[in-house]
C-alpha cells in the first residue's frame, strides 16, 4: 500500500501502518532503524513533508472550548519541546503546565495581551535559566510546543514573556526560583474558532542568495 494523506495531519499506510498524527512520525522514524537506503529515504521524506504541512497550517488560537486537555497529550507536547536544539546542549528550559482555572485566571490578569489564557484548557509557562542564549533556546522549545499541539489537533497562542513587566510576578505566582527568565506563556486547548491565515511575505521577498 502506498502512502495516502488524510485530513488533520494523518498518514495512512506506507511503512507506518494505521493513521498517525504528525507527532507520531517524529517518534517512530528514529526507532525503526535504517536497514536499506531506499526505505530510509522514504521515511525521512514523509517526516519532512508532514512537518512542513504543520508549519504551513498552524494558526494562533485565542478562543477555546470548555474542555480539559488530557494529561497524556500535554506530556507528549512537552516531550517534543524538550527535544529542541540549544546552545552547547545546555537545555536551560523548564516547562510549567497550569491547568488550575484560578491560577490561569491570575496569569491572564497579569498579562497585557494574554487575557484568553483564562479560558484555555491549560497554560504552559516556558522559563529558562539565565544563560547566554536562553532566549534563543527557549524560543526554539516554544515553537516545538506550537507545532506539536497543532499536530495533535489542539490550538495555541504564544504570549510574549521576554522583558515583560509581568515576568517576575508570574515567576512568583508559580514558585519559580531566582535565576530563571520567562520566555513565553502559551495558551493551549481545543479550538473554538477557525483562525484565518495571515498574509505572509512571499519567498522571493525574504530569500537572499550569497548577499542581502
Amino acid at each position: 500500500m502506498g502512502i495516502q494523506r488524510t485530513p488533520a495531519g494523518h498518514v495512512w499506510g506506507g511503512p507506518f501502518g494505521p493513521p498517525h498524527f504528525v507527532i507520531n512520525l517524529f517518534e517512530i522514524a528514529p526507532r525503526r532503524g535504517i536497514i536499506d537506503r531506499k526505505q530510509g529515504r522514504e521515511t525521512r521524506e514523509v517526516v519532512l513533508l508532514e512537518a512542513i504541512d504543520a508549519m504551513k497550517t498552524r494558526r494562533s488560537i485565542r478562543l477555546y472550548e470548555e474542555k480539559a486537555v488530557p494529561r497524556e497529550m500535554i506530556e507528549r507536547i512537552i516531550d517534543a519541546a524538550r527535544l529542541a536544539p540549544s546552545a552547547n546542549n545546555i537545555q536551560p528550559w523548564e516547562f510549567i503546565v497550569v491547568t488550575d482555572p484560578g491560577t490561569r485566571k491570575k496569569i491572564a490578569g497579569l498579562t497585557d495581551y494574554g487575557k484568553f489564557i483564562a479560558q484555555s484548557g491549560a497554560c504552559v509557562a516556558v522559563f529558562a535559566k539565565d544563560v547566554k542564549h536562553y532566549l534563543e533556546d527557549g524560543s526554539a522549545a516554544t515553537e516545538n510546543i506550537l507545532l506539536a499541539a497543532h499536530a495533535l489537533g489542539l490550538g495555541t497562542c504564544w504570549v510574549a514573556g521576554y522583558r515583560k513587566t509581568y515576568g517576575a510576578p508570574v515567576a512568583e505566582l508559580l514558585g519559580v526560583p531566582e535565576g530563571f527568565n520567562l520566555v513565553a506563556l502559551i495558551s493551549l486547548g481545543y479550538p473554538a474558532e477557525r483562525a484565518e491565515p495571515h498574509g505572509k511575505r512571499d519567498l522571493s521577498e525574504v530569500l537572499h542568495w550569497e548577499r542581502f
